[in-house]
């Protein structure tokens, strides 16, 4: 190919100016490269094709789960932690189920780039829940036992939602980045609510103690105080308030609001 394109150029007319050829010369130069590039990492593309498949993986023991990609994770309560994927069935082979440190990936091969035309979706059975990460577009909605008596972390990057109901954390770490939200239901002592973006974290269904709620830009947090609540906005986001917090600190910097009911 590069024998070729040298070829052009000697047979191109002497008259052009050597600003022209130069141009033309940083052109290809960068399609040879960008086409070595590619080459070298391994980039590919890979179409689902319409047939229905459900497979079982045996994984290790893990306690969190993070997500990356536009599929659905289901979560389930159970004594022992199991994984089934559904979906296209020449694309489950690309998408990759792995413990590492107590938490389950689920993400897709490396450099990839997949395209379904079944729902992907994958089943998950855990019993305690320290973590759940979630980032692009797909969900992680779960409703069981679920219990941790240390802190489990909820976050969201992205367009996704983390939906779960569950029986009792002794303390959330929830926070948003980007358009996505958090919607939680169960028992907390203690619930840290953060949004950075346009995103959202409703909490009012969770029974809870002591309440730390932070807003830098529009998204709008949602919780339950019964003890006290420390609310900080700085932009045009929204904390809204429920239950009989006594001590309240409120802290402001923007348009935002913080109100109680």
């Amino acid at each position: 190919m590069a024998a070729f394109f040298c070829n052009i150029f000697f047979l191109a007319p002497f008259h052009l100016k050597t600003t022209n050829v130069m141009k033309k010369l940083v052109l290809i130069i960068g399609i040879l490269t960008s086409l070595n590039s590619m080459a070298q990492w391994n980039w590919f593309k890979v179409e689902g094709n319409g047939v229905h498949k459900k497979e079982t993986r045996e994984v290790g023991s893990f306690s969190g789960v993070a997500s990356s990609g536009s599929w659905d994770v289901m979560l389930a309560y159970g004594n022992s932690n199991s994984i089934e994927i559904e979906g296209d069935e020449n694309l489950l082979e690309y998408i990759e189920t792995k413990v590492e440190n107590g938490k389950l990936h689920i993400r897709a091969r490396k450099n990839g780039n997949i395209r379904s035309k079944n729902k992907i979706i994958v089943y998950v059975s855990i019993s305690q829940v320290k973590g759940l990460y979630l980032s692009g577009s797909g969900d992680i909605i779960g409703k069981g036992k679920f219990s941790n008596s240390g802190t489990t972390n909820v976050a969201v990057s992205g367009s996704g939602n983390i939906k779960l109901d569950f029986d009792r954390f002794d303390r959330i770490d929830a926070s948003v980045s980007g358009s996505g939200g958090i919607t939680l239901k169960g028992t907390s002592n203690e619930v840290d609510a953060r949004i950075s973006g346009s995103g959202s974290i409703n909490c009012k269904e969770v029974v809870s103690d002591d309440v730390t709620a932070s807003i830098s830009g529009s998204g709008n947090i949602r919780v339950q105080a019964n003890t006290s609540i420390d609310a900080r906005i700085a932009g045009s986001g929204n904390v809204y308030y429920t239950g009989g917090a006594k001590n309240v600190r409120t802290h402001k910097a923007g348009s935002g609001r913080i109100v109680k009911g």
